[in-house]
């Protein structure tokens, strides 16, 4: 079962070769809720002022006993990547992920996948195939992170730029009820 990582343009950017085989990288798992169906009614119902359950939010034990992943779940996600050669590290079914980490070649041999350098330095790096988990674990495993670490930082203003000026003042755009 393939399971989506975050590959931002990967397979476009030119390689350096692969990483390190000994190299150890922390990664996370993070899980599916269960009762999605229920969950998608709650988060509606919470915002409909005609509900009996409007504003009525959950604590954190509340959603994890609901919705979370539970203790056997995680359990038995946790004993898979032992048996695989990874070591736990943290996180919890309250926490919604479980962190482990393991080397380069416990990975692709893991998760099916190879990790490449994106630079010469091997400081940039990611996967080129997603990662593919045991279909048992298809309704529990939502995501791998940390095969990649090639976010592309995006600023949210630039110097320099400014709108342009209207002419118009909002009362003068606005004609017939209607705003642009």
């Amino acid at each position: 079962m393939v399971v989506p990582s975050e590959r931002p343009e990967a397979l476009r950017l030119p390689t350096f070769g692969d990483l390190p085989g000994t190299q150890i990288l922390p990664l996370q798992i993070w899980f599916k809720p269960r009762n999605q169906t229920a969950l998608n009614e709650l988060l509606a119902d919470q915002q409909n002022p005609n509900s009996p359950r409007y504003h009525q939010w959950l604590t954190p034990q509340e959603y994890t006993s609901r919705f979370g992943v539970t203790q056997q779940e995680y359990e038995k996600v946790a004993r898979w990547l032992t048996r695989e050669g990874f070591a736990v590290s943290g996180g919890s079914p309250r926490d919604g992920y479980l962190r482990f980490s393991g080397s380069v070649l416990t990975i692709g041999r893991a998760f099916n996948t190879r990790l490449m350098k994106f630079n010469a330095s091997g400081s940039k790096f990611g996967n080129l195939r997603d990662p593919v988990i045991p279909a048992e674990f298809a309704p529990t495993i939502g995501s791998v992170r940390g095969l990649n670490n090639l976010e592309r930082a995006v600023p949210l203003h630039t110097k320099g730029h400014s709108a342009e000026p209207r002419s118009e003042t909002p009362a003068q755009q606005h004609q017939g009820g209607q705003w642009p």
